[in-house]
């Protein structure tokens, strides 16, 4: 997040006029952790135990070959290029779509975040809401990154293939967060400020390639 963004937004805190300051200031001083740094998961290492998890999902071999791909390639970037691309696992209900997502979390050693796109009730649950709404909190993109030590952690995007035009700009949101140039100057609406987010893991899920916007 950064040592220079996670104190402009001390700052603010003086002034906020949020009706949940208690839950602002904790997710704020996680973020402040480190002066705002976050790890890197070892690729190589996350590699082997992606290798092992192939035991367990036999009708998911190839995403976990194509995020073996994107760990290798990790490999050999500097770290502040570190990037695992999007990816979307599709098939039909049951096959371990969801379970892949937790399981590529696992072996990278950070946490996951999952969010059903069915039921998003709007973007602010990506990018949080203004702190003058009425139970405004922030998104959970940022509040993923604050609570982990990690800058790589998962977020799962469930049923993209029910994302509905109306669902108040989720989609366009959604998409910023998924193009690593946008998803670099990621904003927060509650905490009023631009973060990087471009090296958190997004994997999405499907049932429909036709349905997907």
């Amino acid at each position: 997040l950064g040592h220079d963004t996670t104190e402009k937004e001390a700052e603010s805190l003086q002034e906020m006029t949020s009706e949940n300051p208690t839950a602002r200031s904790r997710i704020h001083e996680q973020a402040r952790d480190e002066d705002g740094s976050r790890t890197l998961p070892g690729a190589r290492e996350a590699s082997k135990n992606m290798e092992a998890k192939k035991l367990h999902v036999e009708t998911l071999q190839q995403p976990i070959e194509r995020l073996q791909t994107d760990l290798v390639l990790a490999q050999a970037m500097p770290a502040q290029e570190f990037r695992i691309a999007p990816i979307l696992l599709l098939g039909e209900p049951g096959i371990g779509k969801t379970y892949l997502a937790g399981q590529l979390a696992q072996a990278l050693g950070v946490p996951s975040e999952k969010i059903s796109a069915g039921g998003a009730q709007g973007a602010f649950q990506l990018s949080g809401s203004h702190s003058t709404w009425t139970s405004a909190k922030p998104g959970a993109v940022v509040t993923l990154l604050a609570q982990s030590a990690s800058a790589s952690p998962v977020l799962v995007v469930d049923e993209v293939d029910k994302i509905h035009e109306d669902k108040h700009a989720f989609l366009p949101v959604l998409l910023d967060h998924l193009y690593a140039g946008t998803a670099q100057r990621f904003r927060d609406e509650y905490f009023e400020m631009a973060f990087d987010a471009s090296s958190i893991v997004v994997g999405l899920t499907a049932n429909s390639i036709a349905k997907v916007p």
